[in-house]
């Protein structure tokens, strides 16, 4: 079985406990005593790969007593403490590399297009999504040319795995145009990351919860037109909003939204406050235009409240319906029909009844399959070339 030379440099730069770096936290923290060896690392461009200790993994994976209250900033100055005691060792030359993350670093990314061409070395990758360059409109972007690095070093790994079958589709249709099989496996995220303890059916539940950062593509704005046309005719049903705006997202809406007091927006979340907001909750939201997987619809079925989602969500691609309520588009009308629906208590009964015949993938079943992958992974098998051309 062959060592693991595990890069998790966009965490250890930016640890904070969404998005990327939430999944890449939860693999090390899940990762098998008896999977591949892991020798975790992070990228210098003074001096390549260093290896990080025992300690800071334990740092940046929450692991003793008080790091959970810790804020990023705090964190980062931790992890400079530990690095300046930290002696790197050498890493194994026959090791595999794996990239969880998704990075945009020239450099970086020249290195390992090195160390596949020059040192033959074997080099896997987790696609998450490619979005960013195929709907660049979603982000207010100009150009993706910062982009294409990674795209090409992830077109020219021989081995790559997704986290839904939404993204290896892009990936072998948009990113290498139908060249070769070169199916990797689709590795489903883990649902139970919010450890929140299975939630019963009461009529008093009365909120719809809306959980996700604020950007375009999430389309929280159609979620509250849908509901400011309710309120407007007298439904006094309430709406959380959990999620930091991105910089660039209009959120002039959330201003006449505040005028409602059935609305309210928590722009700051903990797990914890998170997990109290859904307490109450008879229902969430996530209506995402543009996904690579979509966690909050499957973490809300796993905590045993339905869902309202779009039909094309790439995390409940495959499963049953049971617990979630699809509409084929966002849109406020679709919206609204769906929020109604629920509204009616024997609806909202049957569909928290249905949400336990779901069987969902847990953290520990996420980075168990991602290491039996890897152990099967034999080294010193050459890239695919792929001309520079083909790419742009």
């Amino acid at each position: 079985m062959s060592d693991v030379i595990f890069d998790c440099t966009e965490l250890y730069q930016n640890p904070v406990r969404t998005g990327i770096q939430r999944v890449v936290r939860e693999m090390l923290r899940s990762w098998p005593e008896d999977g591949p060896r892991l020798h975790v690392v992070r990228y210098d461009r003074r001096r390549n790969l260093i290896r990080l200790s025992a300690q800071a993994i334990r740092v940046l994976t929450d692991q003793d007593p008080g790091l959970q209250e810790l804020s990023r900033d705090d964190i980062v100055a931790r992890l400079a403490d530990i690095d300046k005691a930290a002696p790197s060792e050498p890493l194994p030359a026959d090791a595999i590399h794996f990239i969880p993350e998704v990075f945009y670093d020239p450099l970086r990314c020249r290195h390992y297009e090195w160390l596949m061409s020059a040192r033959g070395r074997t080099v896997a990758m987790l696609a998450y999504d490619f979005i960013a360059f195929l709907k660049p409109q979603l982000f207010n972007m100009r150009s993706c040319v910062s982009l294409t690095e990674y795209l090409r070093l992830i077109a020219g790994a021989p081995h790559v795995a997704h986290i839904s079958e939404a993204t290896r589709r892009d990936y072998e249709r948009r990113i290498l145009y139908g060249r070769g099989p070169r199916k990797g496996p689709v590795l489903p995220l883990g649902a139970d990351g919010l450890k929140m303890e299975r939630q019963k059916w009461c009529p008093d539940r009365k909120t719809f919860v809306a959980l996700g950062s604020i950007d375009q593509r999430k389309n929280q704005h159609l979620t509250f037109e849908a509901m400011r046309q309710l309120w407007d005719e007298g439904c006094d049903v309430p709406l959380t909003l959990i999620g930091q705006a991105f910089k660039r997202a209009d959120i002039a809406w959330i201003e006449e939204a505040s005028l409602y007091p059935q609305f309210r927006w928590l722009d700051q979340a903990s797990d914890e406050d998170i997990r109290r907001e859904l307490s109450s909750a008879r229902c969430t939201i996530y209506v995402s235009e543009a996904e690579g997987y979509g966690l909050p619809p499957v973490e809300s079925i796993w905590a045993g409240i339905p869902v309202i989602s779009t039909v094309n969500m790439p995390s409940l691609e495959g499963l049953p319906a049971n617990g979630s309520l699809r509409i084929s588009c966002a849109n406020a009308k679709e919206l609204r029909g769906a929020v109604e629906f629920m509204l009616d208590d024997a609806n909202a009964k049957n569909a928290w009844l249905d949400t336990g015949k779901l069987e969902l993938a847990t953290w520990r079943d996420f980075a168990r399959h991602t290491a039996d992958w890897l152990a099967d992974i034999k080294t010193g098998v050459p890239p695919p070339r792929v001309p520079k051309r083909e790419l742009l």
